[in-house]
């Protein structure tokens, strides 16, 4: 919510996709992917990061690092062609094709960490 009301009042917005609609929904909006998308979306983490340095809100880095790591979860778990990480220019992407894939060493990992 802080983000959002730092960049209302700039006239260039890194985070365009984020709205009152993600952060406030009604409760039908509750499950609605689009709106959860733009709150865990790498623009949303990108435009942290400026502000942790330069105004010190350094509880933001915290939650940019949590973004990070949905958003690389999503991309795992959802992929859906075999060339979705070649047209998106993004390996987080592409399909697990071997036992010793990284992607599932990743999901080991983050099974622990939800287990903790």
């Amino acid at each position: 919510m802080q983000l959002y009301e730092l960049e209302s009042t700039m006239p260039l917005k890194k985070v365009h996709v984020l709205t009152l609609s993600a952060l406030h929904p009604k409760s039908v909006e509750k499950t609605s992917v689009k709106l959860a998308v733009s709150v865990f979306s790498e623009s949303t983490r990108d435009a942290m990061h400026p502000f942790c340095n330069k105004e010190g809100k350094t509880s933001w880095k915290g939650t940019a690092d949590f973004i990070t790591l949905i958003t690389k979860l999503w991309n795992v778990l959802n992929v859906k062609t075999r060339t979705k990480g070649k047209h998106q220019r993004d390996y987080t992407m592409d399909p697990v094709l071997s036992s010793f894939d990284w992607k599932l060493q990743f999901l080991r990992e983050f099974s622990d960490f939800l287990q903790r």
